[in-house]
């Protein structure tokens, strides 16, 4: 699931 891995890598940023 790389979707998890990108959250988990990335900065905690969401756009609102």
């Amino acid at each position: 699931m790389a979707s998890s891995e990108s959250h988990m890598t990335s900065p905690r940023r969401c756009p609102p």
